[in-house]
């Protein structure tokens, strides 16, 4: 047996045409209430919640939920308590900090904020405590969930981004917001469309450097754009070997070795009589790396006065 909140079910449809509420219950992320008679499930309101990919259900029921952002909740009792017939709906007692409007609710101010499941004859079946956080920072991202810290553009391209928005953490905020693009010179690099998902298309229309503003519960985040006439420039490494061996500045490798085996006599007459018939082995390396011996051996044979 499903039984649902067949008030905010309508409401909601009503209400946000972008909310999947027509869905089968098992698809939607929930959460055990802290009462044990059931579990609260978590409703995508329209396309602009990160959790809720073009209005598909969430992945998974949210730990923190943006100030402001819009939600729904559903209940799901369990079997064994509940008989078929129950008539169940979602309440937030709080209603300073808690706003509610035909079957969506916005948490209006940061920490948790309590949510009941309550039946006709008023009796609190359920609760479940959700935490609200305030927006410390939106991550540009491209459709590959790249994050962005500057955008960079050849003359005349265009990239699709997204905003997703975090708490101080970084963590992820659920909600549905409204959200506001801009740049600071159009001139330079312009946002073209926003889609029906809240991607945002921008235009590289001259070279320059300007600034892309999101705008989204109460805050700003500001992201670099740079339009050059070639775009990004690319890193070029260099690994060839050269045949002598010798390492350059671009990375080469020298591996070679220079051996010197020549043989020099000597047959002069030192001044102070002696006689000299060693031999000197030099085994020192070169400073491109290879090995220099040299095998010569000096003979000195004459006979001092």
């Amino acid at each position: 047996m499903r039984l649902t909140l067949a008030l905010i079910t309508a409401l909601t449809a009503l209400a946000v045409p972008g909310c999947v509420i027509d869905q089968d219950v098992d698809d939607r992320p929930s959460r055990p209430g802290e009462l044990g008679a059931g579990d609260f499930l978590y409703v995508c309101v329209g396309d602009a919640d990160p959790l809720c990919a073009q209005g598909s259900v969430a992945e998974t029921f949210p730990e923190r939920i943006a100030v402001g952002g819009r939600f729904a909740l559903d209940f799901d009792p369990n079997d064994t308590i509940f008989s078929d017939g129950v008539a169940l709906r979602i309440e937030a007692p709080n209603e300073t900090a808690v706003k509610a409007e035909l079957g969506t609710f916005s948490i209006e101010q940061a920490g948790y904020q309590v949510f009941l499941a309550v039946s006709n004859e008023s009796e609190v079946v359920d609760l479940q405590h959700i935490l609200a956080a305030n927006i410390e920072r939106i991550s540009v991202r491209t459709m590959d969930s790249q994050d962005l810290d500057t955008i960079e553009l050849a003359l005349g391209d265009s990239i699709t981004v997204s905003a997703v928005p975090q708490d101080r953490l970084r963590s992820t905020l659920a909600g549905s917001l409204d959200y506001a693009w801009s740049t600071a010179d159009p001139d330079i690099a312009d946002v073209a469309t926003v889609d029906e998902d809240f991607d945002v298309t921008i235009d590289a229309i001259s070279e320059g450097v300007t600034t892309l503003v999101i705008e989204a519960g109460g805050f700003a985040q500001e992201v670099s754009i740079e339009v050059t006439l070639d775009g990004p420039a690319t890193t070029d490494t260099d690994t060839d070997t050269d045949s002598s061996g010798d390492t350059d500045s671009s990375g080469d490798t020298d591996s070679g070795s220079d051996t010197d085996s020549g043989s020099d006599t000597d047959g002069g007459t030192d001044t102070d009589g002696d006689t000299d018939s060693g031999s000197d082995t030099d085994g020192g390396t070169d400073t491109d790396g290879g090995t220099d011996t040299d095998t010569d051996t000096d003979t000195d044979g004459s006979t001092g006065a």
